[in-house]
């Protein structure tokens, strides 16, 4: 997440009432003082998440596969998204919200193949996102859609 997505996360903390105003300093000091990405890594965690994370001992051990073959898919409310997970529509249409379910890691590789099917992935604000091949990231709740294309790349809650 660049620096200036990591501020409006902290101001969004404050404003929702997670962090309070003790947090949202401490947060920007170590903003402010991290030299390194693994720095500034660390202090994004140290931050409520936006997304919940799994326990190690329920963590899946294999690949989350996810397919809607000719029909209609969708997934929604509390589930659980692997550390790897590989979604597909073939023909059919497959919706994705991600924003109550529980992440097995803080970077989840997410495999998107669409044939002549459609995919609609929605992630939770605050979480970021980004595409293989590309260095854009997105820090705020968003929408993806696939029609008729492959893709892949991963999400990073913070």
């Amino acid at each position: 997440m660049p620096s200036n997505g990591r501020r409006s996360f902290l101001k969004e903390l404050y404003a929702t009432g997670d962090i309070d105003a003790t947090g949202f300093d401490t947060g920007v000091t170590g903003l402010l003082a991290a030299k390194t990405e693994a720095e500034l890594a660390e202090v994004v965690r140290s931050l409520p998440g936006p997304v919940a994370l799994t326990s190690p001992d329920r963590r899946l051990a294999k690949p989350l596969e996810i397919h809607s073959g000719l029909g209609r898919l969708r997934l929604a409310g509390e589930w659980q998204v692997a550390g790897e997970t590989h979604i597909s529509a073939d023909l059919g249409s497959l919706r994705l919200d991600f924003t109550q379910a529980e992440f097995d890691d803080h970077v989840i590789d997410l495999h998107v193949y669409s044939g002549w099917g459609s995919i609609t992935i929605i992630v939770p604000r605050g979480s970021g996102s980004r595409s293989a091949g590309t260095e854009e990231e997105s820090t705020r709740g968003w929408t993806r859609r696939y029609p008729g294309s492959r893709s892949s790349g991963s999400m990073s809650p913070p």
